[in-house]
């Protein structure tokens, strides 16, 4: 990567992360698992979470709420079997994928929490225990 810069002196620090995005990252070929997208929307009753696992087996996620926090989590292990081993594979992508997010949620009756994932999409529903009105939010005067 160094060499497209030729102008610049050897002592001259370039970051490793463009090294790492021709060499080791983007083109290596390795499987990596980017972050789902979360929506979070609060019906004034509830929040309701949806995720986009697109993809992923319901049994290979796994939902908790635990001290104010909320945390989606899935993990597949792609299983080899003797015919997976034998296929020439020129490029392969999906192997093992994890991935985790957390967020923390206040006010919320841990009791009345629901789940569906359908359609590779998840939908949390987080009712709260202390439903109050939404304000309506105000535009600031910029000075």
């Amino acid at each position: 990567m160094r060499d497209l810069f030729p102008v610049l002196h050897h002592d001259f620090a370039i970051p490793s992360v463009f090294d790492d995005f021709f060499n080791d990252g983007f083109f290596s070929g390795t499987a990596q698992m980017t972050m789902p997208k979360c929506d979070i929307e609060d019906t004034g009753t509830a929040y309701i979470v949806t995720t986009d696992l697109p993809g992923v087996l319901k049994e290979d996620i796994h939902v908790s709420y635990d001290q104010d926090v909320l945390t989606i989590s899935a993990q597949h292990e792609d299983k080899k079997d003797d015919q997976q081993q034998q296929t020439n594979y020129v490029c392969r992508e999906r192997m093992n994928t994890a991935f985790q997010r957390q967020f923390v949620i206040h006010n919320i009756d841990a009791s009345g929490i629901k789940a569906a994932f359908r359609n590779g999409v998840l939908k949390i529903g987080l009712p709260k225990k202390d439903p109050q009105p939404q304000e309506q939010a105000g535009t600031i005067e910029i000075q």
